[in-house]
Order: C-alpha cells, then sequence, then structure tokens
C-alpha cells in the first residue's frame, strides 16, 4: 500500500471573462476553436447592461465564484463616450480608472 497517494486529479481553473460586447465575445469563441490545446469553456452569457458601474459589480460577484476573473473593455468605446459626455460631468475614463 503506498504511504503517500497522488492526486491525478487536477481541479481546473474557473476563469471568468466579463466582457463588454459581443465582438470581444467571438474574439474568444474564434481563439478557443483554433487553439486546440485550451480545455476552457466559453458560456453565450453578455452583460445586457454596459455601463461601467453594473461591469464592475459583475467583476466583483465573479470574483467570490471564479478563481480568476478578467475584465475586458473597449477602450474606444470609453474615449468615445468621453468625448461626448456634457460639460461638468464626470470623465468615463476617471471612472474606470477609480475601478
Amino acid at each position: 500500500m503506498k504511504r503517500h497517494q497522488i492526486n491525478r486529479f487536477k481541479k481546473k481553473k474557473l476563469i471568468s471573462l466579463v466582457v463588454d460586447g459581443e465582438c470581444e465575445f467571438w474574439y474568444f469563441a474564434m481563439m478557443i476553436r483554433n487553439e486546440t490545446n485550451l480545455q476552457i469553456t466559453l458560456k453565450p452569457k453578455l452583460p445586457q447592461r454596459k455601463k461601467l458601474v453594473d461591469q464592475f459589480n459583475e467583476v466583483k460577484d465573479s470574483s467570490n465564484h471564479f478563481d480568476k476573473v478578467f475584465w475586458i473593455i473597449d477602450f474606444d468605446k470609453l474615449i468615445e463616450e468621453d468625448r461626448a459626455k456634457p460639460k461638468g460631468s464626470k470623465s468615463p475614463i476617471q471612472e474606470f480608472k477609480e475601478y
């Protein structure tokens, strides 16, 4: 009888990707399809609300259930929203930096 048992089954790490749009989701779907050595399951869960605060709350909630959480945003959208913001309101870029 062995004194030490070898753990042959490693637990897969659970990783969450929080993205802000369909394009980013598609990029990861194509990466998983083309990279055969990746063992990742991509669930079709896109955020219904795309405000930064809602995405940040989703990241915080996901951190309780996953080993790692990656938040991927389209920075071009932030720059576009920053240019279109009314004067005196908070900049989306500043808001993102605070998170």
